[in-house]
Formats: structure tokens, C-alpha cells, sequence
């Protein structure tokens, strides 16, 4: 009889039932007994009750899949049980994004305090993720260190256009610092957005700024199933325009005719390196150079339209979204989240073909 199964549950229903209506014909019988008789049924009534309580949500969260994982743990060694993805979508139906259309909001799962992050992520679900509750969708995992310039709400718009033209994916934006360790990249912050959100487990794009390129660099580096795609936004440099020289007046006497010093070369500026010399083979790589123009010595960047080129080509590196019927990862290491919202049913109906257009009007060119 399967742990998870719902024989399992009817007897132990059966058995409290029957444990309550003996307990009920006993109570007034045999004086003698009755001592020993009341509190034995009550208290087996009581355990049989938390039996079938503790079924139900073994049932819905499989804690313990089978026999074996319960009543052997030390055999499952480190791994877990299998992850239901979307765990916050129930969430999402009642306070998230009711409209459905594109929107953001702050992310924190459990442990995200030990990322060594500025801020909790922000993370972008595209239009349709809850009508279409049958498909896994792609993530795009965008860093801004803070000294970019992208405002939540430019973050919002350009994951809002990449969506309506590149096709739908996750964005998820994280604020490394200098404790922030390629492995929560590639290992901790993809785990908890497995359980929390319907997305794919690899294939995955990468967009960060030039001055995180190390960071960058090495979560690719460390992770190329994954991150497959990496796309550097470099910043603009605003030049001021040229002073203009004074006129000088005529001298009354020419002086001697000197000979020009040879003057020296000047040194050329280095300019910043963008990827590391030896990537993964695989790796597709590209930089977007923000537009700078400078009027009365103030220097105004397009920042945003940079973020968003930066986000539509990341995108289109990605494939378009999975039915829920495509076999997922067997087991994930285990997480504990701080809520346990109610999950809905997917349909499994609908989802498009691995080779076919994305939602939205956006094909993927794959380079």
C-alpha cells in the first residue's frame, strides 16, 4: 500500500471512526474497566486522528514519497523529495499580478538573507504565466550592482518589452555585492526559484554590467548548462565638448627659430575587457554600449534602452516554454520555504512546440 496513496488514508479514517465509536459504547460500561477503558480509547481515537491529518499533507507536499524515505532517511543521503514547482502561484492568483499582464515584485524565499545580496531580488513573471499553468518557462537572471542607474521601474518596463517582442520569460534582477559567491547564481537562487516559480532548469541567459563581468564570468564559467547565454551592458562615456583656444595677439618681434621637440605617441586608453579569455565552448556572449549625448556639459544615458536591447537578445537565446509534462528534475535539495501556498492543477494543454514561435510574436534565433 503506497505511502501517498489514498487506500492508505480511507483505513486510517476507517480506524479512527472505529476507535471513536468503541470508545463511545465502552464509556459507560463495566465500572471496573472503565478506569483503564476511557483513556486508552481516547487517547488512540486522538492518534489515529493525527495519523490521517499527518497523510493529507505528506499527500500534498511529499515530504516522504514512499516507505523507504520514511522509515530509512539516512538512504536518501542528501537528496530530498521531488519539488513541486509554482509555489507561489497561488499567491499570484489572490494579491500578485491579478491582471495577468507583465509584472514585478520583491522576492524572498527562505535563506535569501545568506546570499549576501544589497536587496531582495525582483523578479518579473511575463503576461499569461497564470492562464498558461502548464508550461515552464525560461529565466533570465539580470544583475545590477547599483551603480548602473536601472530604477525598479526601468527594470519593469524593459522586462515588460523584451516580453511583448523576444517572448515571455522570468526575469529575475539580484544585487550582488562583493560577498555574493558564484554559487548562489548557479546553485542556491535557482533552487529556490524552482520551488517557488514554473521555470525550466536550464537554458537560462545571463545579463550583467561590465564592471561585474568577474562575477559574471565565473557563474558562466562554473554553470555553462545553465547559463549558456551572457550579455554585457557597457556603460556610456560622455565627452565634453573641446574648449575653444584664445586668439593670441601678434608679438611686436618674432623670436629665433627653434627647433619642434619630437613629441611621443600618446598613450592609448585600455580598453575594458568585457569577457575572460577562455569560456566554455557553447558560450554565446554579446555587449550592448549604452548611447550618451551631452548637451551644456551634462551627460544624459539611455540607460533603459540599453537594458532593454540587452534583455530582447538574452531572451531570444533562450528556448520558448515547456509543457509540464516534459519529465523534470527527479530530486532537488531540499528546501524549506516560509509559506506553503495552495498550488493549482496544471493543465498540461496548450503549450507550444520546442520549435515553434514563442507567445507574443517573438522567434528565437539561437546563434
Amino acid at each position: 500500500m503506497s505511502l501517498t496513496g489514498v487506500p492508505l488514508f480511507i483505513c486510517a479514517v476507517l480506524a479512527a471512526a472505529a476507535a471513536l465509536t468503541a470508545t463511545i459504547l465502552v464509556w459507560n460500561r463495566w465500572p471496573r474497566l472503565r478506569l483503564g477503558l476511557r483513556p486508552a480509547g481516547v487517547l488512540l481515537t486522538e492518534a489515529l486522528l493525527v495519523v490521517s491529518v499527518g497523510l493529507v499533507v505528506n499527500r500534498s507536499e511529499e515530504f516522504y514519497p514512499n516507505w523507504d524515505s520514511l522509515l530509512h532517511p539516512s538512504h536518501a543521503g542528501a537528496t530530498t523529495y521531488a519539488v513541486r514547482p509554482g509555489g507561489l502561484d497561488g499567491w499570484l492568483h489572490q494579491s500578485g499580478d491579478l491582471a495577468d499582464q507583465g509584472d514585478t515584485f520583491p522576492w524572498q524565499p527562505s535563506g535569501w538573507a545568506d546570499w549576501h545580496l544589497a536587496a531582495a531580488p525582483l523578479v518579473f513573471t511575463p503576461a499569461g504565466y497564470l492562464k498558461h499553468v502548464g508550461w515552464r518557462y525560461p529565466a533570465l537572471l539580470v544583475l545590477d550592482d547599483g551603480r548602473t542607474g536601472w530604477t525598479a521601474a526601468a527594470e519593469t518596463a524593459a522586462a515588460r518589452s523584451s516580453d511583448g517582442t523576444a517572448g515571455p520569460a522570468v526575469v529575475v534582477f539580484a544585487r550582488p555585492t562583493a560577498a555574493t559567491s558564484p554559487d548562489v547564481l548557479t546553485t542556491a537562487l535557482p533552487t529556490a526559484l524552482a520551488h517557488d516559480l514554473r521555470v525550466t532548469d536550464k537554458h537560462w541567459a545571463l545579463v550583467a554590467p561590465a564592471a561585474d563581468t568577474g562575477l559574471a564570468d565565473k557563474t558562466v564559467a562554473a554553470s555553462p548548462g545553465r547559463y549558456p547565454a551572457l550579455a554585457l551592458v557597457q556603460p556610456a562615456v560622455a565627452r565634453k565638448p573641446a574648449a575653444k583656444k584664445p586668439v593670441k595677439k601678434p608679438a611686436a618681434k618674432k623670436p629665433a627659430a627653434r627647433k619642434p621637440a619630437a613629441r611621443k605617441p600618446a598613450a592609448r586608453k585600455p580598453v575594458p575587457r568585457t569577457t575572460v579569455a577562455k569560456l566554455p565552448v557553447g558560450i554565446v556572449t554579446t555587449t550592448v554600449a549604452e548611447t550618451a549625448s551631452t548637451t551644456g556639459g551634462i551627460a544624459t544615458t539611455a540607460v533603459q534602452s540599453a537594458l532593454t536591447a540587452a534583455l530582447d537578445w538574452a531572451c531570444r537565446q533562450t528556448p520558448p516554454p515547456l509543457a509540464a509534462s516534459t519529465p523534470a528534475a527527479k530530486s532537488l535539495p531540499v528546501y524549506h520555504p516560509h509559506h506553503h501556498p495552495k498550488r493549482p492543477v496544471p493543465s498540461g494543454s496548450g503549450a507550444p512546440s520546442a520549435g515553434g514561435p514563442k507567445p507574443g510574436g517573438g522567434k528565437r534565433v539561437t546563434r
